[in-house]
């Protein structure tokens, strides 16, 4: 009666889109014979109690067989991330191209990875040795509205500098804050005066001197965990939690599918330690194969900074006295 049964489902499924579907992702996934489903139902007709246990080991057996799912996958992604702490998971379009693997003990590295690709790979990062940024915006804080003025200075492979400004239109232009990392030491200087860092402090700034600071997540013992699955401004993103040994923590928004970053919600001891900034415009960085945000939205306590880049410069020769410590 079994094999009556299990002959006759198998009939009823043959001509359907959905299992023709399943039958040649399998068969390519494990690259069978034309043949192998031909046998199918001979191969349950002449099996006897003894042979069950070869007949699931042929057709059953883990490496031969898939669990399929017809539709778009988003809906699932929270079943998706569950599922791949223990498993790995293989997504396919209808024709049987692979769309995506997601690999077994799936986490918050592997979508870092991502990101990395997205926004031009280790190979194409590495090849950016000085690059000079400006960037102009406005500053919002308590109820007064200034003009920002700002460079970011990188030198590779970790010389790093910073320096802000705000202006009062026909009032006064004010020195807001400036940040030098030599590679070992770390200054900062604002209206206050001038001090070397040290701690959590020297390391924060150190964790912004790289061009991409992804690239160096695990060098620096960075933790992470992934969230969620989400969605933000009609994208799906997945939504991860990283922190590192000087006590900051990120939660960040990247694209399922692009692997950009859209947002990223920052907790340290920094100045507006709780803060929101929102990546905008991906752009080229000039003729190099590395994108950069354009734009960035930076909220915190009764304070928000519209950041856009003016200028990138990759072609000018960083003097290393820019990172000069005294």
């Amino acid at each position: 009666q079994s094999k009556d049964e299990l002959i006759e489902e198998f009939k009823k499924q043959g001509s359907g889109e959905n299992y023709i579907s399943w039958l040649i992702i399998n068969s390519e996934r494990n690259n069978l014979s034309p043949n192998y489903y031909a046998n199918f139902v001979k191969d349950i007709n002449k099996t006897t109690k003894q042979g069950v246990q070869l007949l699931a080991g042929k057709y059953l057996r883990y490496q031969s067989s898939i669990f399929m799912v017809m539709g778009k996958w988003y809906p699932s992604l929270n079943d998706v991330l569950k599922l791949s702490k223990n498993y790995r998971i293989e997504l396919y379009n209808i024709d049987g191209t692979i769309k995506r693997i997601i690999p077994k003990g799936f986490n918050g590295f592997h979508i870092l990875n991502d990101y990395i690709k997205a926004v031009g790979g280790i190979s194409s990062i590495s090849k950016l040795k000085d690059l000079n940024i400006r960037l102009t915006g406005k500053y919002e804080m308590m109820g007064e509205e200034f003009f920002i003025m700002g460079e970011i200075k990188h030198k590779a492979t970790d010389n790093y500098y910073q320096h802000y400004s705000l202006i009062r239109p026909k009032k006064d232009t004010i020195f807001l804050n400036m940040q030098i990392y030599d590679g070992e030491r770390g200054l900062d200087s604002t209206m206050q005066g001038k001090k070397l860092l040290s701690g959590n402090a020297l390391e924060l700034l150190k964790y912004k001197s790289t061009i991409v600071p992804a690239t160096k997540f695990r060098e620096w013992n960075y933790k992470t965990k992934i969230l969620r699955a989400d969605t933000l401004n009609n994208s799906y993103v997945f939504v991860v939690e990283f922190t590192n040994p000087a006590k900051q923590k990120f939660i960040d928004f990247y694209d399922v599918d692009k692997g950009l970053r859209y947002k990223r919600i920052i907790e340290d001891a920094a100045y507006l330690n709780n803060r929101t900034i929102v990546y905008n415009q991906y752009r080229k960085i000039g003729d190099k194969d590395v994108v950069y945000p354009y734009y960035q939205l930076i909220t915190g306590e009764e304070t928000v900074i519209r950041l856009m880049i003016r200028e990138i410069n990759t072609k000018t020769r960083i003097d290393k006295k820019v990172f000069k410590i005294e």
